[in-house]
């Protein structure tokens, strides 16, 4: 999905009439997420595409320069400039900050800088970026 949202449901496949009830669940895709039909399991699996373009514009990825700036504010300037989602423990990271220009990386590289520099891992699960780390001192 470049812009907007899409509703993908899979197919119903027949079922026998005790499960006719049951609905056709989906999923919804906003920008830089993909799906993958499953066909043995009949199941939808939402990913971030392989290479996740900027949703915003030019003059707004300047502003992905930081100086000594909180890790929230650098991972909020990462979710706007993506559309994506990144889940992290506030509590453990809230000594975290950074000094670095992530203008022209993609975003893996970005990551990759920024789990080098906090001491942390990064994974993508169900569209959405998973930060692991024990916090900073």
């Amino acid at each position: 999905v470049v812009t907007g949202k899409v509703s993908v449901y899979a197919e119903k496949k027949s079922m026998p009439a005790s499960n006719s009830t049951s609905e056709n669940p989906g999923v919804v895709l906003t920008p830089n997420q993909r799906v993958k039909y499953l066909s043995a399991e009949n199941r939808l699996v939402k990913s971030i595409v392989e290479s996740p373009k900027f949703v915003i514009s030019k003059a707004e990825v300047q502003q992905l320069t930081f100086v000594d700036a909180p890790i929230a504010q650098v991972f909020d300037a990462i979710e706007k400039a993506y559309g994506l989602e990144i889940i992290y423990d506030e509590v453990v990271m809230h000594d975290c900050t950074m000094t670095t220009s992530l203008e022209e990386e993609n975003l893996h590289d970005k990551l990759t800088i920024i789990c080098k520099l906090l001491n942390a891992s990064y994974k993508m699960v169900d569209a959405q970026i998973v930060i692991s780390s024990n916090g900073c001192q």
